[in-house]
């Protein structure tokens, strides 16, 4: 099972993680991803957000995880969680209006993303 939601800033994206927490889904299942590292860092930072970006996993107890990717990246990463063609453009394209998504997967479902 995936959900994903789109938001705005920071306070959405907390509601939205604890949403998650509260439907059942581990943090470790949790991520965020926003268009520039810039972004991401400071949600990061600010949220207490595991960051995970191309090669480097970090574990500090995080509330969820955060990801960042290089543009032709980013299409694989979203086909390999069962999204459609057209599911994959309309997240791009809010992630190019600097909206940040949150999403959450059960593992046992779909394959882990690193």
């Amino acid at each position: 099972m995936k959900k994903i939601r789109v938001v705005k800033d920071g306070y959405e994206v907390k509601e939205a993680i604890e949403q998650f927490l509260s439907l059942g889904f581990s943090k470790d299942n949790i991520y965020l991803l926003a268009h520039e590292k810039d972004r991401t860092e400071e949600l990061t930072n600010v949220l207490n957000i595991n960051d995970i970006g191309i090669s480097e996993p970090m574990d500090n107890n995080p509330m969820a995880n955060s990801l960042h990717f290089y543009k032709d990246e980013l299409h694989s990463k979203f086909y390999s969680l069962g999204l459609s063609a057209e599911e994959v453009e309309q997240y791009v394209k809010e992630l190019n209006w600097g909206r940040i998504l949150v999403f959450a997967i059960k593992t046992d479902d779909f394959p882990t993303i690193e």
